[in-house]
This record gives C-alpha cells, structure tokens and sequence, in this order.
C-alpha cells in the first residue's frame, strides 16, 4: 500500500506515488482547478473549477457527478465530512450548504459563518 500526494495545477489535478512520484491518476477539468477535496478514506474526489462540480470515484476514475453553474450554486470550498456521506460547501453568495454525496440532495442551507 504505498502512499500518495494529491495536488491541483491549472486545468489538472494529478495523484503521485511520494517514493517515486510517478503519476497514478491525472484527473481534468476544461478551466483552472478553483478547489478540491479528497474524502477522508480516499474513494472520492470533488473539484469545483469555474462554477463546474464534479465527484470522481478515485480507483476507477469514474466521474459520478457532473454538474454546471446553471443546474446548483456550488462555490469554494467544498469539503467532504469525516465518513464521506456529506459534501459541505460555501456557496458563491456565502452561504453554507450541506448536501447528500449520494445525490446531492440539499439537506440544509444557512448563513455564512
């Protein structure tokens, strides 16, 4: 089980080996990477670049959401919560949104802190 670092430059965000760092995955958006976060148990990626969203699944480099600024408001950051359920995010008018990982669904919405 080796051990790896996860880092976003420009358009890409790449997954490298730390002994070597050979390339592991390399995962693309078509603007400049705004945020990103792995899940605690490293199975899932969330990017947010230029208003687009997305979740990969990181062993199969599966893209299971892919969402535009016209279909939700998602903004920096976006975190995962400790077991990976929740995407939480600070949408672009400030306020913090809590959202099912499995769907998306909007469990709560509330002033920024």
């Amino acid at each position: 089980n080796s051990k790896s670092i996860v880092y976003a430059i420009g358009t890409q965000i790449y997954e490298r080996q730390i002994k070597d760092f050979s390339v592991v995955r390399t995962y693309y958006h078509s603007h400049n990477i705004d945020c990103f976060d792995l899940s605690s148990d490293g199975n899932f990626l969330s990017t947010v670049s230029s208003g687009d969203f997305k979740v990969w699944e990181t062993k199969t480099r599966s893209l299971i959401h892919n969402i535009n600024d016209q279909e939700i408001d998602i903004g920096c950051p976006i975190l995962f919560s400790p077991d990976g359920s929740l995407l939480v995010s600070q949408e672009k008018d400030g306020s913090i949104n809590i959202r099912e990982m499995s769907d998306l669904t909007l469990l709560t919405s509330g002033a920024s802190f």
